[in-house]
């Protein structure tokens, strides 16, 4: 009898023992569905169902006017790329050019030179707004004075040879404004460029611009020197 009672004693501790102790969760097989009121279901998060009544959103293919637009966005992402390379290539160069380099801002037909002392780049843009950033790059720097020349031949083009050229020549006037400027003969501006391109660099900026005997042609000189101070040490050098 005693030991009957012990016995009873000792299950009924360990039954509350085994209540208190957390119990693992039960694994259950893939696909089994889960007893109603399952804790442990209603705390898990269930993922969204899709209302069957919406439409399928489905991958098409761009129409005309989309494939148009993109064209178009991707040559202006290259037209900007070209300009920033451009620029970068000049602002590095300019500082080390100076009395007797040359640059030129030329229109697109201007050909391709293959002396070793000439470097082409290609501004991709119009020649007047390409001639402006060269304008004030030169304005800004302390070593460069420039000396414009332009073709004589381009004062007598009309609206008849050359659509444009009227208003091209407004715009150049507004940007050499203030500028030292000649007008030479096209043939008469080349061996000039030939005879420095012998010991000194020259730049060639090739733009996008189609009307003839627009070029722009840019002879550096000193900027903090020129003839009368030259003129003035060599008397004083006589002394």
């Amino acid at each position: 009898m005693k030991r009957m009672m012990l016995g009873l004693l000792v299950a009924g501790v360990m039954t509350g023992w085994a209540q208190d102790v957390p119990q693992p969760e039960r694994l259950r097989p893939p696909g089994l569905v889960p007893p109603a009121g399952d804790p442990a279901e209603r705390e898990r998060p269930r993922p969204p169902v899709r209302d069957l009544a919406q439409p399928v959103e489905r991958l098409t293919a761009p129409g005309p006017a989309e494939r148009e637009q993109m064209m178009r966005d991707r040559e202006r992402m290259l037209m900007e790329r070209r300009s920033m390379e451009w620029k970068n290539e000049f602002q590095r160069m300019l500082p080390l050019m100076g009395h007797r380099n040359w640059i030129l801002v030329v229109d697109k037909a201007y050909p391709w030179q293959s002396g070793s002392g000439i470097t082409t780049l290609y501004t991709g843009q119009p020649l007047v707004k390409t001639l402006e950033e060269v304008v004030t790059a030169l304005k800004a720097s302390t070593h460069a004075k420039p000396v414009f020349y332009t073709d004589k031949e381009m004062a007598f083009i009309t609206e008849d040879l050359a659509k444009g050229s009227d208003a091209y020549r407004e715009q150049l006037k507004k940007v050499l404004e203030g500028q030292t400027t000649q007008s030479l003969l096209h043939d008469d501006v080349f061996p000039k460029i030939a005879e420095a391109a012998k010991l000194f660099n020259i730049l060639i900026l090739k733009t996008d611009e189609t009307i003839a005997y627009s070029s722009v042609f840019i002879e550096l000189d000193c900027a903090y020197w020129g003839p009368e101070k030259e003129k003035a040490l060599r008397e004083q050098m006589k002394k």
